[in-house]
């Protein structure tokens, strides 16, 4: 059974769309949150320090903190929607997206991989079944790295059914 962030539409030739796992997100979100924490304590502080100068730098500090907090999460929850990784018949996409920041994306031909290792390091990695995914290209000795995979044996199944169809569909004579 597949995960719900998983989909199979082979007759359309998309194969595998997923996000990155959220524990790649954790500190992101923890500093966040202590950040906010942070700003709401010091409005605790306000009415000690009337009249002085320490009431306007209080007031300062957890208006910035407050902001930036709430910016925060909707950069957060912005990047781990638009940061994926899809497999479709003839190639692996790899999104990765920070607002105002990072837009980076990378193709990779199916053809062009001779074959892909999965790594799970850590108590973490085997609790939450997150890992990464190595695909090594056939033209050299170059590999490429798609870190935080969530179910790491789907998407190696996805592209190995993949790979498959295509060797397949080039060792069948064409018509």
């Amino acid at each position: 059974m597949l995960p719900p962030c998983h989909f199979y539409l082979i007759f359309m030739g998309l194969v595998l769309v997923h996000r990155e796992h959220w524990m790649h997100w954790l500190t992101s979100w923890v500093l966040t949150f202590v950040t906010a924490f942070i700003s709401v304590t010091l409005l605790y502080f306000l009415p000690y320090a009337q009249g002085s100068w320490l009431h306007g730098a209080l007031f300062l500090a957890s208006f910035v903190g407050a902001m930036a907090s709430v910016h925060s999460i909707f950069a957060l929850i912005l990047s781990w929607d638009l940061s994926r990784n899809v497999v479709t018949l003839h190639e692996i996409i790899d999104f990765q997206y920070v607002p105002f920041v990072k837009h980076d994306s990378s193709l990779i031909q199916i053809d062009q991989i001779s074959n892909v290792d999965r790594y799970k390091h850590g108590l973490l990695a085997n609790i939450f079944n997150y890992g990464e995914v190595r695909l090594n290209l056939s033209h050299g000795v170059e590999s490429f790295h798609l870190h935080y995979v969530p179910h790491p044996a789907i998407f190696i199944r996805a592209i190995d059914e993949v790979m498959a169809l295509q060797r397949t569909n080039m060792a069948s004579p064409k018509e």
